[in-house]
């Protein structure tokens, strides 16, 4: 197993890169990203110029999303050049 991943470690680790990264879609599907960070508190911005006050658990699952875009696309470049 160790020698089929250290013989393709490009494509695993693109492949690792391409699964977080839809994870990271996934949750920012779900959560959205905030737009706004005003003292402690999170508020997102709606369409129509509402505001929307989120919970701490909200906001913090909403960071989740584009971390593991960032992650994810920095592991596929990784892999490009391994």
């Amino acid at each position: 197993m160790i020698e089929f991943i250290c013989s393709n470690l490009n494509s695993f680790i693109s492949s690792i890169g391409l699964l977080l990264d839809i994870f990271g879609v996934f949750f920012v599907f779900l959560y959205g990203v905030p737009t706004q960070i005003d003292g402690t508190r999170l508020k997102f911005v709606h369409a129509n110029d509402t505001e929307q006050d989120l919970s701490e658990d909200h906001g913090k699952v909403s960071f989740l999303g584009p971390i593991l875009l960032v992650v994810g696309f920095s592991l596929q470049i990784v892999g490009y050049w391994v």
